[in-house]
């Protein structure tokens, strides 16, 4: 049997193999869980981007990194190098921090897995206009990590280009 190919995905096709290494974001609502000692659980909507299934990254507005880890985490305080250690957990869909169960950050689809365990380590890169979770030892950890560092080189030459 053949199968129909619209002209529409000829054409993204064609272009995914002529840009070659790509990254293509996917627009996505996750939920920041929070919880207080007074009140049950709490749940706001936030704006994050995800890559494909096959990826193992989001992307959020450092606003959401800020809620996530309870301060800013931009490294520029000196505290943690604008890197935070988290877990994902695969069941729940959730990423939290080791030690805390609050707050959360539910994302609406599963990363592949690291390991035969229900949860992934992974790590909040705070650098950029957005920052970006990724699961550690996967191929979106490296890039994230070079980016930070691309990011730290250029950063003195991004501000002399901002005002010319």
């Amino acid at each position: 049997m053949l199968y129909h190919v619209s002209p529409w995905r000829y054409a993204v096709c064609n272009v995914k193999r002529q840009l070659g290494n790509h990254r293509f974001l996917h627009r996505a609502t996750g939920k920041i869980i929070t919880s207080h000692a007074s009140t049950k659980e709490e749940i706001l909507g936030v704006g994050i981007w995800l890559g494909e299934p096959d990826e193992a990254f989001a992307m959020i507005p450092p606003s959401t990194s800020k809620t996530l880890c309870g301060a800013p985490c931009s490294g520029k305080e000196g505290v943690n190098d604008g890197k935070i250690p988290l877990i994902f957990d695969h069941v729940t869909q959730t990423f939290r921090r080791a030690n805390l169960d609050y707050p959360r950050l539910k994302i609406p689809q599963d990363l592949p897995r690291q390991q035969d365990q229900t949860w992934s380590a992974a790590t909040l890169w705070c650098f950029g206009v957005t920052h970006t979770i990724a699961l550690d030892g996967t191929p979106d950890a490296t890039f994230a990590e070079l980016s930070s560092e691309s990011f730290d080189r250029l950063k003195g030459t991004l501000e002399l280009l901002k005002d010319s």
